[in-house]
């Protein structure tokens, strides 16, 4: 029997109360999805191979009309190609880093 298997027989107290950082206040969707994630995680044990068996990575975009997330098979124009303008700039937000005292050096 596999851990999945033994998840998936727990009651959904237990589960809760194993699984979530804060069980008094769980949206009432947090079981049915983490079982449907716990059924998937069965349904492909080795999701490099059932899944991603080309070795390429699966794209989604949002639907503007419903936003939900869609499988998006073609790739964006620009992707891969060498001609492609500068990449994009990020702005990060710099934190200094603290600086630390010195470790005592003990002499044996």
């Amino acid at each position: 029997m596999r851990a999945v298997d033994i998840w998936l027989q727990q009651t959904d107290d237990f589960i809760l109360q194993s699984l979530h950082p804060c069980p008094e206040v769980s949206p009432p969707s947090f079981l049915p999805q983490l079982r449907q994630t716990l059924k998937r995680i069965k349904q492909d044990p080795y999701p490099s191979v059932s899944i991603f068996g080309s070795n390429q990575p699966r794209l989604y975009r949002k639907d503007d009309i419903t936003g939900q997330w869609v499988r998006y098979n073609k790739e964006p124009e620009g992707w891969g190609s060498p001609a492609v303008s500068a990449p994009q700039q990020h702005n990060f937000k710099q934190e200094p880093i603290p600086s630390w005292p010195p470790l005592p050096v003990q002499s044996q």
